[in-house]
């Protein structure tokens, strides 16, 4: 709280005010121009947001990183408002452009995300997917990076079988394929997403996925240095010993 005197011989005014600091996590609403496009043309998809300290933005393809090619540009500005502008622009744009993009802005505070569906009409085209991993125990999550549009549906297969064969398993309208609770002997291997437009046309790509073992941790005593810290990676063949030297309190 500040507050302002002004004195005069036979009377004060005075005034106060409050002034807030500190940082603030970002707002970033996705802006996209031409949602659903003819390939050829040129499409803009703008990330603006707001934070302090200024957030950095991360953008992805269906839950992948964005094609190193040269066509996409990524860039970002500032603007007088101090509002920060994140861009990404798509020159001559093809089938296999389409997808969901997702802007992610992040600071020391928090971070926000937003997401825009870019329909390219085409045929349906699989991006290639990098290997996925995942911690036995835990959730995975794979998003097909399908382009093309229209698109009639998206499966998932594992070695032939059509997902989901458990309750574990779950394949949802957009692509995206959830496994909760994996099991390292059951869910990892080759994974097969394919997608069918409404005429017959398809199209299908592979992943990998990994799935590795649990951490197992606890302390002992060590008659050379006061106490360590062993870490060993149990499931993975072959093991992996860590020895970390922890300090004792003053």
């Amino acid at each position: 709280m500040y507050q302002c005197v002004v004195s005069a011989r036979h009377e004060n005014v005075q005034a106060a005010a409050h002034l807030a600091l500190g940082d603030s996590s970002p707002g970033a609403p996705l802006q996209v121009s031409g949602a659903d496009l003819q390939p050829g043309p040129s499409v803009s998809l703008k990330c603006v947001a707001t934070g302090n300290p200024p957030p950095q933005f991360i953008w992805t393809l269906d839950g992948f990183p964005l094609p190193e090619n040269e066509r996409f540009l990524v860039g970002q500005y500032v603007t007088v408002h101090d509002d920060v502008i994140s861009h990404v622009n798509i020159t001559n744009v093809r089938v296999e452009d389409g997808g969901e993009y997702m802007c992610s802005a992040s600071n020391t505070v928090g971070v926000v995300s937003h997401s825009a569906k870019v329909n390219v009409y085409g045929l349906p085209f699989i991006r290639p997917m990098r290997r996925v991993s995942a911690v036995a125990g835990s959730g995975l999550r794979v998003k097909c990076p399908v382009a093309g549009y229209p698109i009639d549906k998206i499966t998932w297969e594992k070695d032939g079988r059509v997902l989901p064969t458990d309750i574990r398993q779950r394949v949802f309208d957009n692509g995206t394929l959830v496994v909760s609770q994996t099991q390292r002997d059951i869910d990892g291997g080759r994974y097969t997403c394919r997608a069918v437009n409404r005429h017959g046309h398809s199209a299908s790509r592979d992943v990998t996925v990994t799935v590795t073992g649990t951490w197992r941790a606890w302390t002992r005593d060590c008659p050379v240095m006061p106490r360590f810290l062993l870490c060993l990676q149990a499931a993975c063949k072959p093991c992996v010993l860590m020895l970390l030297k922890t300090l004792k309190p003053p």
